[in-house]
């Protein structure tokens, strides 16, 4: 019997087993480069509903959107980063095939940049409208202010020295106009040299304006708003009306005429500022010193709060003490305000109109809460023509 001898077939190749069977590296490649784009498609959609939802709702947001809201309104001409990142994300994902998500971030893109033309447009239109003009190449100013020319104690309450901020114009002569300035910050917080104050002030004394930014007393630390009451509303307006009337005592000192001041504030410094200007020459809300306070040439209220809707509130309200014979009053007001209800300026404006007084407000669009603290943007720079229009009236 003949022996068989099987030989093997090296031209055929040898199954592998299942267990054994590798992935390309080409695919992985491919799998995890779809699942970063598809990650990065969902972070620029992301971010394109939530700077909308903002701009959308018109109440107060949860920490810390409010936040979040203010960066993107005030410098909202920087979308155009994740603008172009959607329309280059969009490209890809035609390019692989996804059609429908493609489409889907085309529209994320348009909507970014969408949030880029409209606040520009609307609030360069506003400026027209005010002759206000605006600067492209001063977006990203941010100029360092230095130190005021003084710091003084106006008074002294207690064991507390309550002091201000001279920001005194270049050379001084006794016609000069002044503004004393309240600062913002809920009644609670806050300081003279609180968020872009001193940017005021150098740019205030730059241009022939001295400035007296004043500190008021707060709450105790820690208390919270659990100690805004009526009574501390009323006794801060009270300190700013004595710090007035300190600045007309001693105007001369630092090249100002006591005649010529006008009232400024920011937020809750603008509450302060209205309600000081419309009680001087009333029996109400007296200065915390002993000081003789006459009427101001005018008054400035940045997104401040005008009125409440606790009754218990309204003796220190402003637009209760409107009455005809008031100085002429500056309102401006950010439309997407999340802090201040943006219906707090008209409702003053209204009143004031009711009365007869003079008064010009200025709502503008696409802006939140304390918009000036980005020195550069478009709405701080309106706010900024604004208030020199005015400022140049008593020069």
């Amino acid at each position: 019997m003949d022996l068989l001898k099987v030989t093997e077939d090296k031209t055929q190749p040898r199954p592998k087993s299942p267990d054994l069977q590798v992935e390309p590296l080409g695919k992985q490649h491919s799998r995890w480069g779809r699942r970063l784009l598809g990650l990065g498609i969902a972070i620029v959609a992301g971010v394109a509903v939530l700077i909308w939802g903002m701009r959308l709702y018109p109440r107060t947001l949860p920490e810390p959107l409010p936040e979040v809201a203010l960066i993107t309104s005030a410098v909202s001409l920087f979308l155009v980063v994740p603008a172009t990142v959607a329309g280059g994300l969009a490209a890809f994902a035609w390019r692989i095939g996804w059609r429908w998500i493609a489409g889907a971030t085309a529209a994320v893109s348009l909507l970014l940049v969408l949030g880029v033309i409209l606040p520009w447009a609307t609030q360069a239109n506003t400026a027209a409208e005010h002759n206000v003009p605006l600067s492209l190449s001063g977006y990203m100013a941010n100029p360092d202010p230095g130190k005021p020319t003084h710091t003084v104690t106006y008074t002294v309450s207690g064991a507390e020295q309550l002091q201000l901020d001279v920001w005194q114009a270049d050379s001084p002569s006794r016609d000069r106009l002044g503004v004393v300035w309240a600062h913002g910050g809920g009644w609670v917080s806050g300081d003279r040299a609180n968020w872009s104050l001193p940017k005021w002030g150098r740019w205030m004394s730059d241009s022939g304006t001295t400035m007296f930014s004043v500190d008021y007393r707060l709450p105790t630390s820690g208390s919270g708003m659990g100690a805004l009451t009526p009574d501390m509303k009323a006794r801060e307006a009270a300190d700013v009306k004595c710090a007035l009337g300190w600045v007309q005592a001693h105007a001369a000192e630092y090249g100002v005429d006591p005649t010529n001041l006008v009232l400024a504030g920011d937020s809750a410094g603008a509450h302060l500022a209205l309600l000081t200007a419309y009680t001087i020459g009333t029996p109400n809300l007296q200065p915390s010193c002993p000081v003789n306070v006459v009427p101001v040439k005018a008054v400035v209220s940045l997104y401040g709060i005008t009125y409440s809707n606790n009754p218990a509130e309204a003796d220190v309200m402003p637009i209760n003490y409107v009455r005809q014979g008031l100085p002429p009053t500056l309102l401006i007001q950010g439309v997407n305000d999340h802090t201040v209800a943006p219906d707090n300026a008209p409702r003053m404006a209204s009143q004031l109109a009711a009365s007869g007084d003079e008064y010009e407000i200025v709502q503008l669009p696409f802006t939140d809460h304390f918009f000036d603290i980005y020195w550069g943007s478009f709405s701080a720079q309106l706010a900024r023509g604004l208030v020199q229009q005015l400022l140049n009236r008593y020069q």
